[in-house]
């Protein structure tokens, strides 16, 4: 799953890049997304074009387009994998870079996450066994969500930088994974016969070229786009980038 902000901070940066991690997501068959502040400030019609061209499930349940009033992609997916059945949210906050008078500008109304949440979680409990909320949020909002509304297993969280390891709080299992694409947040939890999170553990994996290697088409569509684009080859590796914890999604 990603929780947004995948496209690049600089709206002028080249475009290629952003369409080519959309269409590697898709390669690399993520079960949903969510969208972040990153990708609404491109616009009304370019949200559009991602929901068109990407082959990933798009949840953003409190997100909808004002010209038309449909929604962003879906209120919440569900996906089964395995013996359980997963309820994924996405849900994105009001408050970044120039808040809500920006989205609106773009032609987005967004609604309060928190009382999108009250009233979609339980409808989403009934029909799933772990429900998971890809919260592109601020930081504190993200850990108040599971004690404001009751019935969310985990919380993934979007837009900051960094890894956190897993930490419960009031029941749902919180992750932060890490940005650009360096780290894969890896979260094991075992379930009680009724569905309730029993133990957990997980850590964000550093995505190391040299010890993980690379999928051949993934990267020779890479290799292509950066000789195109005139930048180098070379892929620097988690160790070698810079400090995460100042880097921008």
């Amino acid at each position: 799953m990603d929780a947004g902000d995948y496209a690049h901070p600089t709206l002028t940066h080249e475009d290629q890049e952003n369409w080519f991690i959309l269409k590697a997501m898709g390669q690399m068959r993520y079960d949903a997304m969510t969208l972040g502040e990153l990708e609404l400030y491109r616009g009304a019609k370019y949200v559009q074009a991602i929901l068109d061209s990407t082959t990933i499930p798009v949840t953003l349940a409190n997100a909808r387009f004002t010209a038309t009033k449909e929604p962003i992609g879906k209120p919440y997916v569900l996906t089964k994998i395995g013996d359980v059945t997963y309820g994924i949210i996405g849900l994105v906050g009001r408050d970044f870079g120039e808040g809500e008078e920006k989205l609106i500008g773009l032609g987005f109304t967004v609604d309060d996450p928190f009382e999108v949440a009250a009233k979609i979680v339980p409808e989403v409990r009934k029909q799933a066994d772990l429900v998971v909320v890809l919260a592109h949020l601020g930081s504190a909002d993200a850990f108040q969500l599971p004690k404001s509304v009751k019935g969310i297993d985990v919380v993934v969280f979007g837009h900051y930088p960094g890894t956190v390891a897993p930490t419960q709080v009031e029941g749902a299992v919180t992750v932060r994974p890490g940005q650009r694409g360096q780290y894969m947040g890896e979260t094991k939890i075992v379930l009680s016969p009724e569905n309730k999170v029993v133990s957990y553990s997980g850590e964000a994996v550093a995505l190391d070229v040299k010890k993980i290697g690379e999928e051949p088409r993934i990267a020779s569509g890479l290799k292509a786009l950066k000789k195109a684009l005139g930048k180098p080859e070379t892929a620097v590796a988690p160790a070698e980038a810079e400090d995460p914890r100042n880097a921008i999604e």
